[in-house]
């Protein structure tokens, strides 16, 4: 049963290094258009599919629900506030301009 489970693992683990392999090679050959705007937006994405794939390895070493590390927190609470940051920043000048005095 050993060997199946780590069959399974192996072929998890290559089909999600190839995905991320297709994905990143369309990003950059400009298959996938990202516009300036939208660069936060996948920052955001990338760094919550590189957190839920360590909770993944977790759960799959451990056999339990792990406590989730401090550290995983922050990042994910970093990243964002950079996404929300920088949406702001991008329609702040919109806003603004939408005010009347009264």
């Amino acid at each position: 049963m050993s060997v199946l489970r780590a069959l399974i693992q192996v072929e998890v683990w290559l089909f999600l290094g190839a995905v991320s392999l297709i994905v990143l090679h369309r990003l950059v050959s400009g298959g996938i258009n990202i516009g300036q705007a939208q660069l936060n937006r996948a920052q955001l994405l990338l760094s919550v599919i590189a957190v839920a794939a360590y909770y993944l390895a977790m759960v799959i070493s451990r056999r339990e629900l792990p406590s989730v590390p401090g550290a995983v927190i922050a990042a994910l609470g970093s990243s964002n506030v950079i996404h929300l940051a920088s949406t702001l920043a991008q329609r702040w000048p919109a806003t603004i301009g939408s005010w009347k005095s009264p």
